[in-house]
């Protein structure tokens, strides 16, 4: 069953910022904005694809766990070192390595977990606990701030003035809003044992899923409150509360789509999977060897819809290391399998043959 209802507790989305940027397809995408209403179809009219736009390359400035952003259209990545990140030309070369180095004094930290354009020459530095940095593009440190969380960001996202993350509280997950330097809460918590995930653009508004939970949530602006909400039903996406499928990516693009990446449980999957994902199962060295044996136990997803709830395109990977991770706007990224390079993909929507 591939079915969306639109609950409608508000009335069309308002993106409230103005960016001047309109809607450009590229020459290969499909008609999607000719997609049947939500529920007309069970099949989405565009399949999705990804092609390399730039790749990152820089020995010791790659992390194996990378961290990307764009800012004022240069990349920005963590790197190996600790208080340090790396600024990338659009065309993939390092240009500049900035940071106040490992510590817990301003502007100091060891590895960023997210960053976010503030203003066009500002971006914001998570460090994973409450205090986050703002920094200059010229990589110039300027000052920190200290999140009303239990719990540091791991991401943000920005609309217009706001930088918007979500954070730990004893309750579970809340959102918080920074504008200029006031710091408030916004929209709905999380559930305890849910992610909240954020996503964030001038032409689809601002949106919030739980991680366990198919629902995706427009917020109004100022306070946040919940305007409308997409309720996603998918066979492979089981009840709420369950741990079969899980969102774990969440993104909107220029175009006003919302990109999703689900990772569901093999309905074939064999029973040995269960002791995979066992706390208790320890990882086996020969990574190739577990990565064998991990196909068929897992699947990873990729959706994208429209904000009044048309499925527009979709892709499956049998593997989930080989579904790319977005990160800014229509941008994804995959790493190398050997961790030398960052491409940089393009998601592009193709007629379906």
């Amino acid at each position: 069953m591939v079915a969306v209802v639109l609950v409608a507790i508000g009335c069309q989305p308002d993106t409230g910022a103005s960016s001047g940027s309109s809607l450009h397809l590229s020459a290969d995408e499909c008609g999607w904005l000719a997609a049947p209403p939500p529920g007309d179809s069970a099949e989405a009219p565009c399949g999705i694809s990804f092609r390399e736009v730039a790749r990152l390359e820089g020995a010791d400035s790659i992390t194996p766990y990378p961290v990307l952003a764009v800012v004022n259209g240069q990349y920005i990545t963590a790197t190996y070192h600790d208080g340090a990140f790396a600024f990338w030309a659009p065309g993939g070369e390092l240009l500049n390595v900035a940071g106040e180095g490992p510590g817990e004094g301003p502007g100091e930290f060891h590895h960023p977990t997210g960053f976010a354009q503030v203003t066009e020459d500002e971006f914001l530095v998570l460090t994973g606990r409450t205090t986050l940095h703002r920094y200059a593009v010229s990589g110039r440190f300027l000052r920190s701030y200290r999140l009303p969380a239990a719990g540091g960001a791991e991401s943000a996202v920005t609309y217009g003035d706001l930088a918007i993350m979500s954070a730990r509280i004893p309750a579970g997950e809340q959102a918080f809003a920074l504008q200029h330097d006031s710091i408030r809460p916004f929209g709905v918590p999380a559930r305890l044992g849910s992610s909240l995930l954020l996503a964030a653009a001038d032409q689809a508004g601002v949106w919030s899923v739980e991680s366990d939970r198919y629902v995706l949530r427009r917020h109004a602006l100022p306070d946040g409150s919940v305007a409308d909400s997409l309720v996603v039903a998918r066979d492979w996406f089981p009840d709420p509360g369950g741990h079969d499928a899980r969102i774990y990516w969440f993104q909107a693009d220029e175009r006003g789509l919302l990109w999703t990446v689900v990772r569901a449980s093999d309905s074939d999957a064999p029973g040995w999977c269960d002791d995979i994902y066992s706390d208790h199962q320890p990882l086996d060295p020969d990574i190739e060897a577990y990565r064998a044996r991990m196909i068929g136990c897992e699947d990873a997803i990729v959706e994208a819809l429209t904000t009044d709830g048309r499925l527009i395109g979709s892709v499956r990977f049998d593997a989930v290391w080989d579904q790319p991770l977005p990160f800014h706007g229509n941008l994804w990224f995959q790493p190398s399998e050997d961790m030398l390079y960052i491409p940089i993909l393009e998601a592009v929507l193709t007629e379906r043959n």
